[in-house]
This record gives structure tokens, sequence and C-alpha cells, in this order.
């Protein structure tokens, strides 16, 4: 893309016509847009002078961006954030910790969506945090209450 055309996104018929894409909430649609924004394109040296994404698996997306550039609370973010990958239109290429500041998740932008409802789909979730942690799983700080006679 030209520096003319920088505040542009490019999005192919395919996807906006395929199952996957035309199967995701208006929060999902949304947020996919706006991963698409993230994304730096690039063209490549060959003769046919294709597009490629340059920071494809480096594409940072926190809660907190989604709550500033889409007014999107944290439940409704991963929500959508699942839908994405379980259609096939995103990836996660390395999970952050959530509690480190400057550990981000960092995604890709992927085309699993092609075969989306299809047999040789490859399905793909969001790893859930299992980590037990704040006041409600530590229980050894609670004191217990007084005892049944």
């Amino acid at each position: 893309m030209s520096r003319k055309n920088n505040n542009a996104i490019w999005l192919s018929k395919a996807v906006l016509k395929s199952p996957a894409f035309l199967g995701l909430s208006a929060g999902a649609m949304s947020l996919y847009l706006h991963f698409l924004m993230k994304r730096q394109m690039v063209k490549t040296p060959n003769k046919r002078q294709q597009w490629q994404i340059a920071n494809n698996g480096e594409i940072v997306f926190t809660y907190k961006m989604a709550k500033k550039e889409l007014g999107m609370y944290p439940s409704r973010f991963m929500r959508s954030l699942d839908k994405l990958i379980e259609n096939g239109l995103i990836d996660i290429e390395r999970p952050g910790s959530g509690s480190r500041k400057g550990d981000y998740s960092l995604y890709s932008i992927s085309t699993r969506w092609e075969l989306f409802g299809k047999d040789n789909f490859i399905q793909k979730a969001r790893q859930k945090d299992m980590r037990q942690i704040g006041f409600r799983h530590n229980k050894k700080h609670i004191k217990p209450r007084h005892a049944k006679k």
C-alpha cells in the first residue's frame, strides 16, 4: 500500500463472503477490522509485486487497547477474540502473561478461514487461563467462620 493510501485497509471479497466472516457478531467483525488496521503490509521483491504482512505473528492487541479503541469491556473482547480464533481469522502466536507489564499476547492474521466449515478445517481455541489468582482462590488468608455447634 502506498504512502498516499495508508489510511485504508484491504479486505478481499473472499473473506467478506466467507461463512467464517459472515458468522461473526458485530463486535467480532469490528475487532477483526481493527486487527487488519494493525497489520503492516509490504510488497514482495518478486516480479509479481504481491503484498505480505510484515508484522504477522507480532500484532499486539491488549484488553486496554480494546477498551480505548473500541469501547469493548474485557468480557466482550474475550468472546470476540474467541470467535475470531474459532472461525480461523486470527491465531495467537504467543499468549501473554496477563500479569507482567509488557508481556502481551502476540497475534497473527490467519488463512485458516478458507477451510472453515469443511472437514479439513484446523480447529483452534484460545488457551483458558487456569491460574488461580486473586482473593477468591487464595484461601489460606481467609479466616474460618465460627464453627457450628
